[in-house]
């Protein structure tokens, strides 16, 4: 999940930023997210937490970490810890020029295998939490990323549908923003997140294709 930026500015978000979600799912509460944005120097690195509750966890128990660090030339290191369900997967996925590295370790029928691919990009990739944090910057129209999937490079498509509202969440002008990702040369919708429209741009909600 990650893109080329040259026609942007770079987004400058809050140095400890915390946020926290709730997640629907058919309108049940099934976990909650939460955002922590931290600045060292010129690098930049976020991460969620994600949980699942309640009636979720007896059925598919999910407890996802995910960290994507970057700068103004694109991402640099990326790093999941996925447990969903009997799914279990570290991964660490690191940016070198047009070169990306992802070393893996995934529990297997019960044992753990380990495994590292090397991949050739274009230059000024982002990964996926990287990508999202560029469209907080203030644009119109459309804007077209690159991002690392993690096996290749996927083209997202952002396009702002102007001002909008979400009822019942926080009494804050937001804009929508429509965003596709290309598979097969084909656009599909990937999510749509409504941002805030004041300088911080803090992203208030998103509902997403799974």
């Amino acid at each position: 999940m990650s893109l080329l930026l040259s026609c942007l500015a770079f987004a400058v978000p809050i140095d400890g930023e915390r946020l926290r979600y709730e997640a629907t799912w058919l309108g049940l509460l099934a976990g909650t997210a939460e955002a922590e944005l931290h600045e060292s120097g010129s690098t930049w690195a976020a991460t969620i937490t994600t949980r699942s509750t309640g009636w979720v966890e007896s059925i598919y128990p999910v407890n996802d970490v995910v960290t994507g660090s970057w700068t103004q030339a694109g991402s640099v290191r990326y790093t999941t810890r996925f447990r969903e369900g009997k799914f279990q997967q570290d991964q660490e996925m690191s940016f070198a020029g047009t070169s990306v590295s992802v070393a893996r370790r995934q529990l297997i029928d019960g044992l753990w295998k380990e495994w590292t691919d090397q991949y050739t990009v274009a230059d000024g990739l982002w990964d996926p939490v990287a990508a999202v944090y560029q469209l907080r910057e203030a644009w119109t129209g459309t804007v077209e990323l690159n991002a690392f999937s993690g096996r290749k490079t996927v083209p997202v498509r952002a396009v702002s549908l102007g001002a909008d509202t979400v009822p019942n969440v926080i009494s804050v002008p937001t804009e929508k923003v429509d965003v596709r990702i290309s598979r097969d040369g084909v656009l599909k919708p990937w999510m749509t997140v409504w941002f805030g429209s004041d300088a911080a741009r803090v992203p208030v909600q998103a509902v997403v294709q799974t």
